[in-house]
């Protein structure tokens, strides 16, 4: 009972009450179905695939109700974002750049950022199990000599990064829902960051005001194979890039 009450909340707060109505006869009659690990997972030996709504990663913590799920993201979105976010930062050198996934799961984001030369990739998890995977996924990556920078994995809240000092990238992908998102551009709003947000649902609070300068607004392609294996992606989901403009002269 318990645990109904709590995924009936964590369905309240993304769907509303309405919502939450509507959702309920295909929940009764949906077919349990075993997802096949993603192609990237045969080919490495990692642990990164599986759809895990919001409602069953709740861990006790209030932002429990606005977690939206784990997803892996697809590779080819994601190379396609780094490329248009290098597109954007002229003689700055990746070498100088700390990346931080907002809300890692099971670290495929991570995986895939440590093959550039990043001063240190790191992913910050709200659940503990999902950050233990993501370790492990880490070590082995690792371990198969893929990684060209260093991985690091915090468990904490990703609307509250301790950012480091000196350039820093950091990627959400659709994470949590609007009122954390909102926690968050306010938070980064005094840092001098970029931010490339796929699945940009809430894009609404990363606003001029609070100093966001929209760079990129597009479609990113998708490849057949993550077309075919992915279980959320679409042809239509959109990626923003923002960078803040920090006034440092103040």
């Amino acid at each position: 009972m318990q645990t109904l009450w709590k995924k009936l909340r964590w369905s309240i707060a993304q769907r509303g009450l309405l919502g939450t109505l509507k959702a309920v006869p295909k929940a009764l009659t949906r077919r349990p179905s075993a997802t096949a690990p993603h192609p990237f997972d045969q080919r490495h030996g990692t642990d990164t695939s599986g759809l895990l709504g919001g409602g069953s990663l709740a861990i006790g913590h209030p932002n429990d109700i606005y977690i939206t799920g784990y997803s892996g993201i697809p590779p080819s979105r994601f190379d396609a974002a780094l490329d248009r976010w290098q597109e954007t930062i002229g003689a700055a050198r990746i070498e100088d750049y700390t990346f931080i996934d907002l809300g890692c799961g099971k670290g495929r984001a991570l995986l895939l950022a440590s093959r550039y030369p990043f001063r240190e990739v790191i992913g910050i998890e709200l659940n503990p199990q999902l950050a233990a995977i993501a370790q492990r996924n880490a070590e082995h990556w690792q371990s198969l000599g893929e990684a060209h920078s260093p991985i690091r994995i915090l468990v904490g809240d990703a609307t509250e990064p301790a950012l480091p000092a000196g350039p820093t990238l950091l990627f959400l992908y659709n994470a949590f829902a609007e009122p954390l998102v909102q926690r968050l551009a306010r938070n980064l709003s005094s840092h001098p960051v970029d931010l490339i947000y796929q699945n940009a649902y809430f894009a609404e609070p990363f606003t001029t005001e609070l100093g966001y300068r929209e760079l990129c607004n597009t479609v990113l392609p998708l490849s057949p194979e993550d077309a075919s294996a992915d279980p959320v992606a679409s042809p239509k989901d959109i990626t923003i890039l923002f960078r803040v403009n920090v006034d440092t002269s103040k």
